[in-house]
């Protein structure tokens, strides 16, 4: 039994020629001539071919097997691999790139070339979430066929901590701006760290650093402002009473005290002051000091003008040297050469030195004394000159019991020796006195001399007067 062929009626029978025999009168409940009709056959009645994933062996069955592994239309879960054709799109029939997911367009915009494997577009604040528990990192990874993690941008919530990093040796972070200028290169292994910054640097906070160092290349011998600087800067202007301060560079250590045992921090700073002035301001240069985290006290300061001030004690090496780049002793003080001399070894502690008049000044008021001093470990005034302008009094002499005064002249022939203590002080002459004023006291010759052929030792003077003669 079959169709007939050309019509929709069923036939029965067929003849050895292969013709049919005859129509069918009745089939399906229906009698006369029948044609067919939907539903003659149920989709169980019709048979399927296994293949492929579809084990069904009728079309019913077939279906209902895709039916189990279709995917609900919304939250659907699949248990492996959804590949998805080029140019797919999700929210919008893909217009940007690989993949393309849209909330509302953005306006006539599209991805780069180089970044449009997915692109994602919205009209208001955008972007992408990395969801992970508090210990764990989130981060995105770029790799390449030589690393798969060649670099990354990774953050972990528990340790504080958000990283740029990339994972081969020889490779650099660079952080550009202003129409993608580079601005900042950080480069180097452990140990040998460089942030390379090409522009100006404003910090307006803390900059905490383990080891830094600060380098700026090939400045030769010429400094050239703004350029080669290191620069700490306030920018804003002055006005009338209202000058501005740089910032202040501070430097902190720690020491320890003896006394009760403990830490206590050590910290100086410096800045620039400024004094407003009528043709132009003055500069003052402040170095302070901080023990303990107590006030800051001025330790130095050097102005505009070149005066340098120091609250304590001025200590200089070995061959320092002022005016000059130093040529002799301990401490050279060069107004201008004097010529081809140099200092006798035996003085040449302090030298002094000029091409013109030279001299050393002691400045005190009228009423105070200035005093010369020279000491040793046995007695810190040896001996001493000093001056009174009040009293009138210039003192010359020594500190010592049994020490003498001597004067020497003639390539340093002793002309005049002082000694003996009070009341019996003696003055020696080791060769001719001219006296041309008065003279008084008593003269005596020791050592075997006399006044004369007369043996005469002694000679008693009053007023000018010889009174007595022995």
């Amino acid at each position: 039994m079959g169709v007939l062929g050309g019509s929709d009626l069923w036939a029965l029978g067929v003849s050895t020629a292969g013709f049919l025999a005859g129509l069918v009168n009745s089939v399906f409940t229906r009698t006369g001539h029948v044609a067919a009709t939907g539903g003659d056959y149920t989709a169980a009645l019709i048979t399927n071919t296994p293949a492929g994933a579809i084990a069904a062996v009728t079309v019913q069955a077939a279906i209902n097997e895709l039916d189990t592994d279709k995917a609900a239309l919304a939250g659907a879960t699949f248990g492996g691999a959804v590949q998805m054709p080029t140019g797919s799109g999700v929210g919008v029939a893909a217009t940007d790139g690989m993949f393309h997911i849209q909330t509302i367009t953005a306006g006539a915009v599209t991805a780069d070339a180089n970044a449009n494997q997915l692109v994602i577009e919205t009209n208001v604040a955008g972007g992408i979430s990395i969801l992970v528990t508090d210990g764990a990192a989130a981060g995105v990874f770029f790799g390449s066929p030589s690393n798969n993690a060649a670099a990354r941008i990774q953050h972990t919530w528990s340790a504080n901590a958000l990283t740029i990093a990339t994972a081969d040796v020889g490779h650099s972070v660079v952080l550009s701006a202003d129409n993608q200028v580079p601005n900042l290169t950080l480069s180097g292994a452990a140990g040998s760290e460089l942030a390379a910054f090409v522009k100006n640097v404003t910090i307006g906070g803390t900059l905490t650093a383990g080891s830094p160092t600060f380098t700026i290349d090939a400045i030769g011998i010429t400094i050239t402002d703004g350029t080669d600087d290191l620069s700490l800067l306030n920018t804003t202007a002055a006005s009338v009473g209202a000058q501005q301060f740089s910032p202040a560079f501070r430097q902190q250590g720690s020491g320890w005290e003896t006394n009760v045992g403990s830490s206590m921090t050590v910290e100086f700073r410096s800045y620039v002051q400024t004094v407003q002035g009528a043709a132009a301001p003055i500069g003052l240069w402040t170095l302070e000091a901080s023990i303990d985290g107590g006030a800051y006290a001025g330790v130095l300061t050097a102005d505009s003008n070149g005066t340098l001030t120091t609250t304590g004690i001025i200590r200089a090496a070995a061959g320092s040297s002022i005016g000059l780049a130093h040529t002799d002793g301990t401490l050279h003080v060069h107004t201008a050469s004097a010529g081809a001399v140099s200092p006798d070894t035996a003085s040449d502690d302090l030298v002094v030195e000029n091409d013109d008049h030279c001299g050393i000044a002691m400045l005190a008021p009228d009423d105070k004394q200035i005093t010369l001093a020279f000491a040793s470990p046995s007695s810190n005034v040896g001996a001493n000159i000093n001056w009174n302008y009040g009293t009138g009094a210039f003192n010359f002499g020594s500190n010592k019991v049994g020490a003498v005064a001597t004067f020497r002249t003639d390539n340093n022939v002793v002309a005049l020796t002082l000694s003996g203590a009070a009341a019996a002080e003696l003055a020696v002459f080791p060769r001719n006195v001219t006296v041309t004023g008065t003279l008084s006291g008593t003269i005596n010759a020791t050592g075997g001399a006399s006044f004369g052929p007369a043996d005469i030792t002694t000679i008693t003077v009053v007023n000018g007067i010889v009174t007595a003669i022995a």
